[in-house]
Parts: C-alpha cells; structure tokens; sequence
C-alpha cells in the first residue's frame, strides 16, 4: 500500500465525520433562513448560485449537454427538487432533529423503492441493514413520537430523493457525474 493510500485510509473516517456534521448543521441553518424568507425564494437563491458556482469552477461542462442527458438528468433532477421542496416545506413547519432523521430514512426507502420499480430482490443482508440504519437514525433524532404534517411533507421527500438516487444509479452510467 502507497502512501498515498494510507494517508486516504486515515483521512476518511474523518471525511465522514465531516461530512455527518455538515449535513446536521445544514438543517439548522436552513431552519434559521427559512424563518427569514419564503421558501421558493430560499430555495431558488440556493440552487442557483449553486449552479452559478458549478458553471465559474468548471465552464466546459455545458459541452458535454445534450439531449439524452438533459433528459435522463432532468427527470433525475425533478426528483430531486421535489425532495427539496419537500423537505424545506416540511421543516419549516417542524423541527430540525425530526427533519434530519425522517430525511436519512432515504437510505432505507431506496432500497424498498428499486424492489418496487425495479423488480430487484431485497437479499436478508440488506433488510438488516435497513433495520440497522432506521434504529440508528431514531436513536440519533427521535425524542417522542408524533406524527404531523410537517413530518409527512419530510417523508415524501425522503421518498423523492430515494427515486433521484435510483435514477442516478440506472441513467448515469458512462456520463459525465458533473454533467449530470
């Protein structure tokens, strides 16, 4: 093993940990600006200097558009902004810990969602793996169960990213990730 790949191997765990922690924060924040502004207008502000930002770091990317994949990361995309649009509609009218925690049940819904839409077969390893995921994430966010309509816009959304997550898997193979 390179060293290079040692340094990566000590560097991940703490990649992860970054990345879990920005995440967390993320729903505090945007619980904080969506109490200052509409959220269309937060979400519009948002992904637009996104894309903004996407295009100065890397222009050449608009060459590799074209009609398949404007479609397939279209459709891709809607999933997407539906999830988005979701998940802040539904934080805004609940909590941040709720929100993070109905938001990661993305990992479990997605692979129910492909048994469904997909026809694949859910294997004993990953059921568990489901089960695993949902325990950890209600012992990380749930304090008290209730069931509200903020918490019911947050679970469709984790069911849009989960139906992004699937079409990514099956429309993006050997196309440009930024692209998309």
């Amino acid at each position: 093993m390179t060293s290079r790949q040692q340094f990566q191997l000590k560097l991940a765990p703490w990649a992860l940990l970054g990345v879990a922690a920005a995440w967390g924060l993320a729903f505090v924040v945007m619980k904080d600006a969506i109490e200052r502004q509409s959220v269309n207008n937060f979400l519009f502000t948002r992904f637009s200097l996104a894309v903004l930002v996407m295009i100065a770091i890397r222009p050449q990317v608009l060459r590799k558009f074209n009609k398949e994949l404007l479609l397939r990361a279209g459709l891709a995309g809607i999933f997407l902004g539906f999830g988005y649009i979701f998940q802040t509609l539904g934080l805004e009218r609940t909590g941040a810990a709720i929100t993070g925690f109905i938001t990661g049940l993305y990992v479990v819904v997605t692979p129910l969602l492909a048994s469904v839409i997909l026809k694949e077969r859910i294997s004993k390893f990953v059921w568990f793996c489901i089960f695993i995921a949902t325990i950890g994430l209600a012992l990380l966010s749930v304090q008290g169960f209730s069931v509200g309509f903020g918490e019911m816009l947050v679970l469709i959304s984790a069911i849009f990213f989960a139906a992004h997550i699937i079409a990514l898997s099956k429309w993006s193979s050997g196309r440009d990730a930024y692209a998309m």
